[in-house]
């Protein structure tokens, strides 16, 4: 992970196309920016906020997202495969054509023995 890739982005930026892959992009925030085709593939986006932003085409493939903030994000035909995105935030986002495939939605949390148990009762 390339630490530090996150440091130029700056109020005003446009980001059309630009590369993060694999970068440490941790609280990092991207709101209100245009992202369209960018790459985050691999990326640690802990605490990191793309809300309001257009990243319509834009790659997020493996990132590491638990809690990547997309509040009203334009991320049509984003790609989200094998993200880890469990307690990610896309609330009145557009996500028409969006792929998560394989990707990390919610906490897994093992079921007990008694949970178990009673969910195979019919």
């Amino acid at each position: 992970m390339r630490a530090g890739c996150g440091a130029s982005v700056r109020s005003g930026t446009d980001l059309f196309g630009v590369s993060f892959a694999s970068c440490d992009l941790r609280g990092v925030s991207f709101e209100g920016k245009l992202l369209e085709r960018a790459v985050f593939d691999g990326a640690d986006l802990t605490a990191a906020t793309v809300s309001g932003t257009k990243a319509g085409y834009a790659s997020f493939a493996a990132a590491d997202a638990p809690t990547l903030k997309g509040v009203r994000a334009m991320l049509v035909g984003a790609n989200f495969k094998g993200a880890n995105l469990k307690r990610s935030d896309f609330s009145g986002s557009e996500l028409t054509d969006v792929s998560f495939e394989a990707a990390r939605l919610h906490e897994h949390r093992p079921r007990s023995a008694h949970e178990s148990v009673w969910a195979a009762c019919p």
